[in-house]
């Protein structure tokens, strides 16, 4: 589940560069494109006139001056990679943009992900022994139903990703902390929620949950909501086209958004489509012809991307990673010193070469700087413990994965040398010997 772009408005271009640090540089839309984040200039500069002393027979001219007109363009065009899935946030298993455009959150990160600001929530405090957190509403929102933003509806959504019958992947990790009535409604925009033990990414996990209205999602029924999506974030579903895009117009009433932000709402643009494109060649020359105004987009196209004097590159470092997964509860990585000796034979530097160009950046540890958790020690046992492949070679052998045959590939067939590894090859998958391949190449190769 992907949950870092929580905002839509306010911090766009910010959001533009937590995409592109995926793949380390991505062109973005036109110079002369204003960015959501910018606030309409007579918002932030007077008049040069309203600082003179007007004459006496002059009326001064900061009452003379028109209502200023927003700054920002009328429709913003973005690519949402992936296919289209029912955005319904109890049972949808994916949460990036196409759901934190229409849902709003009880709070949200600061721009540095360092702090949190309430959204939906004006305050919140965890007490003593962090067994429970008191939350309080702010007063007077509205869901784009009409409907009141309260403790009873905040109460009904916590009910849902918790529901243990529904099994909402979005409330998978609350499950594992909160009990299935452990939220409380102290007063009409205050609640209290009970926690099983104490929970160091409690702020984390509810920054990144949807709230809808519960009138709308009991009265249309889970198929109807899945298209209308009536939430309280900065906007609202016009039109959705499984698999090719999604349209929404502003909220209008959005006034509550990230206090980080330079503009809290509504947006300074009438309409966001987001297409759903997943091959980079077309993508990128919709963002040539201006066909969409922000992608992210391999290494492969950055030189000719700063070859095009009307594209901006933003390169930032960002917080997704891409890693090799092991299930452990499967042989052979089951065993420890399996997934040890993958450690060491991994070259990072090769695969970043030939996948990203060498533009991303390397990774020791699960997390990249901008995760919560990201610890520089860790780095340095991850280097300590990485990029020795005849180590690698070593470990195996003495686990009993030998190539006896000389085709590159270690089998671990007989079972006969008395490793552990074998023998739990033997009770858990019989005779069927375990392949591994760990032969390395050159850097000169153009295979990984």
């Amino acid at each position: 589940m992907k949950k870092s772009l929580h905002l839509l408005i306010g911090v766009l271009v910010i959001a533009t560069m937590l995409i592109t640090a995926c793949t380390p540089a991505a062109p973005e839309a036109p110079a002369e494109a204003p960015a959501a984040t910018e606030a309409p200039a007579a918002a932030t500069e007077a008049p040069a006139a309203a600082t003179e002393a007007p004459a006496a027979t002059e009326a001064p001219a900061a009452t003379e001056a028109p209502a200023a007109e927003p700054t920002g363009p009328a429709r913003l065009v973005l690519v949402e990679s992936g296919n289209y899935t029912s955005l319904d946030p109890f049972t949808n298993a994916w949460h990036a943009n196409p759901s934190y455009a229409v849902f709003a959150t009880l709070w949200d990160y600061s721009l540095d992900m360092k702090e949190f600001g309430g959204v939906l929530a004006e305050s919140w405090e965890f007490a003593e022994d962090n067994l429970g957190v008191t939350i309080k509403l702010k007063p007077g929102l509205t869901f784009t139903d009409g409907t009141p933003i309260n403790a009873e509806a905040i109460k009904w959504n916590f009910d849902k990703y918790l529901d243990p019958e529904l099994a909402s992947p979005g409330g998978g990790t609350m499950r594992d902390f909160i009990p299935q009535d452990g939220v409380e409604i102290v007063d009409d925009l205050t609640l209290k929620v009970t926690l099983i033990t104490p929970w160091a990414m409690f702020m984390d996990e509810l920054a990144g949950k949807e709230i809808a209205s519960p009138t709308a999602y009991e009265s249309m029924g889970v198929e109807e909501y899945a298209n209308a999506l009536t939430s309280a974030g900065p906007f609202k579903v016009k039109e959705i086209v499984p698999d090719v895009n999604i349209v929404y117009t502003k909220n209008e009433g959005y006034t509550y958004g990230n206090p980080f932000a330079t503009n809290q709402g509504p947006v300074q643009f009438d309409e966001l489509e987001l297409k759903f494109m997943d091959d980079d060649a077309v993508i990128y020359a919709a963002l040539e012809t201006g066909e969409i105004q922000f992608a992210s987009l391999p290494a492969q196209y950055l030189e000719q991307a700063r070859s095009n004097p009307d594209l901006k590159i933003v390169e930032a470092e960002g917080t997704d990673t891409q890693y090799l997964g092991m299930n452990n509860e499967y042989y052979p990585f089951s065993v420890a010193g399996v997934r040890q000796a993958i450690a060491y034979a991994v070259n990072r530097e090769e695969i970043n070469l030939i996948a990203n160009e060498g533009a991303g950046i390397l990774l020791y540890q699960p997390l990249g700087k901008g995760n919560i958790g990201w610890n520089p020690e860790m780095d340095e046992y991850g280097k300590l413990t990485s990029d020795d492949p005849e180590k690698a070679m070593a470990m195996l052998e003495e686990l009993g994965f030998v190539d006896s045959d000389g085709d590159g590939i270690r089998e671990c067939n007989s079972c006969t040398t008395g490793a552990p590894s074998c023998l739990s090859m033997k009770s858990t998958a019989g005779t069927k010997p375990s392949r591994m391949h760990f032969s390395r190449t050159s850097k000169a190769d153009s295979s990984p």
